[in-house]
Parts: structure tokens; sequence; C-alpha cells
């Protein structure tokens, strides 16, 4: 599969891949779905995005009460493909989940941001390390939508 996601992507052979590795050294989390409410404007590479994109279609601005627009219902649509902010998120015990969910073991700060410069690496190799996601349209508007 990565390999014909590079090519639907245009990325160079290996980089979804690269990022599955990255991805796939956090911890698991039994997520009971009740977060939801805290999916909200996002930044993530380009790279990411795209795979975001990818997956889910074409993805619109933040709606006025800030959820992410990939939600569908209370679950991510695009899961399998969501950014390593997304996957950090009840992970890292600044990211704590409110509703109790606690990963086999908690990320450090300092490992997050390890895994942060790895993802903007492999994004950077495929030409796509911007910023893109829901929240680069409050970005550009200096917080003003």
């Amino acid at each position: 599969m990565s390999r014909r996601e590079d090519e639907a992507l245009g990325f160079p052979k290996g980089t979804t891949r690269a990022l599955d590795e990255v991805y796939g050294r956090l911890p698991a989390l039994e997520c009971r779905g009740l977060c939801s409410a805290s999916c909200g404007p996002i930044l993530a590479t380009t790279a990411e995005w795209r795979r975001v994109e990818n997956a889910v279609g074409i993805v619109g601005p933040v709606g006025d009460d800030l959820s992410c627009p990939v939600l569908r219902g209370t679950r991510c649509g695009a899961y399998e493909r969501r950014p390593l902010i997304c996957r950090l998120w009840g992970l890292v015990e600044r990211m704590k989940c409110p509703f109790g969910c606690v990963p086999e073991r908690w990320v450090t700060d300092a490992e997050a941001v390890r895994l942060f410069a790895e993802v903007r690496r492999v994004s950077e190799r495929a030409g796509a390390a911007g910023v893109a996601g829901p929240a680069t349209d409050i970005v550009n508007a200096g917080g003003r939508q």
C-alpha cells in the first residue's frame, strides 16, 4: 500500500512507509471515542495532510464550533492516516485523555519533540514540509475567520 500511496501523492518512494514507521513507535492506547470534542483545528506537515485528504477527500475549513472537519460523528474519518499531533493525543501527559484512557506508556515531551522533528525530515525529503490542515485558515487570517 505504501508504494501505491506514495505514487498517488507524488511522494518519493518510501515516504509513507517512513511516516508509518515513526507512528509505529508510539505506544498503544485503547480509545473509547469519548474525546471527539477535543478534536479541533490542527496543523500538520503538508505530507501528513495530503495523506488525510487522500483518504477522505478534500477537507473544508474548520467550522464555527472549531471541531475538526475530518470527524465523522465521534470518530476520525481518517484514523489510519491521521497526523502525528492527533496520534499523540492521550499519549503525552500534557495531553491526557480527560475520559481516563491511559496508554501502555507515556510519551515524554522530549520524545514528542523528536518525533515531530522526524516527521518534518521525512516531509522535507518528500518536498511537502510546509504546514497544512484545517487550522491554516485561522493562522493565515491572524486568528480571524
